[in-house]
């Protein structure tokens, strides 16, 4: 898993851990910080299978954007999940590998 402790963007408390940040340090990213860490770590010591879920969750909405782009003929994909935290699986980037001439929108 990849560890920064960059500056955090103004008005964003990392004293507290965010679950956004949790997500993102089990699937790898680089968008979390200390506090997030110890608490993703606390939390798979009560729920082991949890950073699994959270990989398998991120899968699944990498297949199903690419069934729905590729299958199914949408054209838009609107993106309401947690952004590109990891680098992988994220709808609006994932489709437009699938189908370049796709369009992405939403707020991450």
């Amino acid at each position: 898993m990849v560890v920064t402790d960059e500056k955090p963007p103004v008005g964003i408390d990392v004293t507290r851990p965010s679950i956004a940040r949790v997500y993102d340090y089990w699937l790898g990213g680089k968008d979390n910080y200390g506090d997030d860490r110890r608490f993703a770590k606390r939390l798979l010591a009560v729920v082991p299978g949890a950073q699994a879920a959270a990989r398998a969750n991120k899968n699944f909405l990498a297949r199903a954007v690419r069934f729905l782009v590729e299958e199914a003929g949408i054209r838009q994909v609107q993106c309401r999940d947690s952004g590109d935290l990891a680098g992988r699986g994220f709808a609006g980037l994932g489709q437009k590998r699938i189908r370049p001439w796709t369009l992405a929108s939403g707020a991450t």
